[in-house]
């Protein structure tokens, strides 16, 4: 089971709310996206047959989530976002797919997002992330369902991802939080030592 790292709740700022919206039609949302941002879905999934959610979203580029509710698939897409990233899996991976809990009323999502990375997580505690590089400023989120699907709850949040060492605040992207997180169990010396290490780069 992986949850996030309770502390990044702190970071929250700026909090938007939607609640009992239903999905009989496409819910679009223009100019909400910021590079630093939390979001939280709250789906009731009883009768619900699929939910596309596309964040961030752009004329052209986006960034792909598809649930299924009958097999429990959910799946992360960048295939339509900037240019192919060649990593050392073979075949290069443009999409993952993980398999959740549909069993549930409620089918909980957050995501977690800076400039160049995105981080699900699920309400089974399941969770994936990927990198993506945009070539243009996706700003918009598009949600759709299909079935008899209600949004109950969603917020979206900007956050400003940060660590606090010996009294001292550094801003650090979504990756290093957590390093920073694990650190904070470290030797003072050893931990003044890396994020000067790191500084100097």
């Amino acid at each position: 089971v992986q949850r996030p790292p309770q502390a990044i709740y702190a970071n929250i700022l700026e909090k938007k709310v939607l609640t009992n919206h239903s999905l009989k039609q496409p819910l679009i949302l223009r100019n909400q996206v910021t590079n630093h941002q939390y979001l939280k879905f709250v789906f009731n999934q009883t009768q619900t047959k699929e939910i596309l959610i596309d964040y961030p979203k752009g004329e052209k580029e986006r960034l792909s989530i598809r649930y299924l509710k009958e097999t429990g698939e959910l799946t992360l897409s960048r295939r339509f976002m900037g240019d192919p990233i060649n990593g050392i899996e073979k075949p290069h991976l443009d999409e993952r797919t993980i398999i959740c809990d549909n069993q549930q009323e409620e089918f909980v999502l957050e995501i977690f997002r800076d400039t160049s990375s995105i981080e699900l997580f699920v309400n089974n505690g399941h969770t994936m992330t990927f990198t993506f590089y945009e070539k243009e400023l996706c700003r918009d989120l598009v949600v759709n369902a299909t079935g008899e699907c209600s949004l109950k709850y969603l917020e979206i949040s900007n956050i400003e991802y940060f660590v606090l060492i010996n009294g001292f605040r550094f801003t650090a992207p979504l990756s290093a939080v957590g390093i920073f997180v694990a650190m904070s169990a470290w030797p003072m010396v050893l931990r003044m030592k890396l994020m000067l290490f790191v500084l100097r780069f």
